[in-house]
């Protein structure tokens, strides 16, 4: 999942990813396009009730949640979504983005998954829990399964023919209210329940992966790839052919596959397919990373409240020591002031990076593995940051003398 300042509001974590830090493919796309590109996003992904409301934190206690609780889980895995989609990646992985949806809510974001990979041409693999029947009718009519069981392809082919296939090997035919994945899940997992059950259970697994085996079926050409997991044990991201060598801990997955190499011309995430080719330069990076920092600390109480009692301190020295020569009865005045100074004030300073640190590390590592901007762009915006902290905090202190 996307790592996001707690205190960030969707629609601005949206607005940072699209302006000018990221993707140069909007470098040439104008500011009013962008603003619609990233509330169509919002509304496609159900996000729209929350662009406005703070990421917050994703275990938030009881007693901060007050101030850092914000978006729920699932609306925060949409907007981690909602992030990579405008990168619009040539692969892209989503783990359990339906996890904690309600059914709709899960059918809309499969279906905003597949029209995302027929209109840009990628590959998206897609773990998910308990899919709902419509999602394999959304599915089937244009996809491939794949089945594994414990590592071990029982299935690779068209998804249509999945039911057919185990009928064709005695299994009695799917019930007519049943899930067909619920059904294929069942007759390839192994049932714990007891010894007999387990026992037959691994001959029936081992009997329809036998028989796969012989009937040589797999196809080499597919090349968009989406790939529900049923049981969270494993993920795939190669072509099929490989697929059993790379799944050795996966169980079952559906695989989702569109052949067309030409995006769907009505396709909903059109709004994507921009395009650029100047990277922002560095005094754009600077300036929206300073821009994003500052927001943060100011809606951050904990921070506002230091910010304050770092400068009250600096005011205090200020009228404590004021009127300070350097004569003989001030020394010891004189070097209390050094103290407070130079290390007592510093430290709430210090204070007030370290906790403002170990929220922006983990967000700074993540754009910094995605290419968005160098270690010293982030250093100078930090610097900048916190210069004010710096600056007022000693402005009590200027007239002591």
């Amino acid at each position: 999942m996307v790592t996001h300042f707690h205190y960030t509001k969707s629609r601005e974590r949206l607005g940072i990813c699209i302006k000018k830090i990221n993707y140069c493919r909007f470098s040439q796309t104008s500011k009013d396009e962008k603003i619609r590109i990233v509330n169509e996003l919002l509304q496609q992904l159900g996000l729209t009730a929350c662009a406005d409301t703070r990421v917050g934190e994703a275990n938030a206690s009881e007693m901060t949640q007050e101030n850092t609780r914000g978006i729920s889980g699932g609306e925060r895995r949409r907007l981690s979504m909602a992030i990579q989609l405008l990168a619009n990646p040539r692969l892209l992985f989503c783990d359990e983005v339906t996890s904690g949806l309600d059914a709709h809510s899960a059918l809309k974001i499969v279906q905003v998954l597949k029209d995302y990979a027929e209109s840009s041409g990628s590959t998206v693999v897609l773990s998910i829990h308990q899919p709902r029947p419509e999602i394999y009718q959304l599915l089937s009519g244009v996809g491939n399964l794949v089945l594994l069981s414990f590592g071990r392809v029982v299935y690779d082919g068209p998804m249509a023919e999945a039911l057919p296939w185990m009928e064709s090997l005695g299994y009695e035919r799917c019930p007519a209210h049943m899930n067909p994945l619920d059904y294929l899940l069942d007759l390839t997992t192994i049932d714990y329940s007891s010894a007999a059950t387990e026992r037959l259970s691994r001959k029936r697994c081992a009997n329809i992966g036998a028989s796969w085996e012989e009937r040589s079926c797999r196809s080499s050409s597919t090349k968009h790839l989406t790939t529900i997991h049923l049981n969270n044990t494993g993920m795939a991201a190669e072509p099929l052919s490989t697929l059993s060598t790379l799944l050795a801990s996966s169980s079952q997955i559906v695989t989702y596959s569109n052949t067309s190499d030409r995006p769907a011309p009505n396709s909903s995430l059109g709004i994507l397919q921009c395009h650029g080719t100047k990277r922002p330069g560095l005094s754009a990076q600077i300036s929206t990373l300073i821009r994003r920092g500052w927001k943060n600390e100011i809606r951050s109480n904990i921070a506002v409240a230091l910010f304050i009692l770092s400068v009250m301190l600096g005011i205090i020295l200020g009228f404590l020591f004021s009127g300070l020569a350097i004569r003989f009865q001030d020394i010891s005045s004189i070097s209390s002031m050094c103290f407070m100074t130079v290390v007592a004030q510093p430290a709430i300073i210090l204070f007030m990076g370290i906790m403002s640190e170990s929220r922006t590390i983990p967000v700074f590592e993540q754009e910094y593995k995605e290419a968005l901007y160098s270690p010293l762009v982030y250093l100078i915006s930090d610097i900048v940051v916190f210069a004010p902290a710096v600056l007022f905090s000693g402005f009590g202190q200027l007239n002591r003398s």
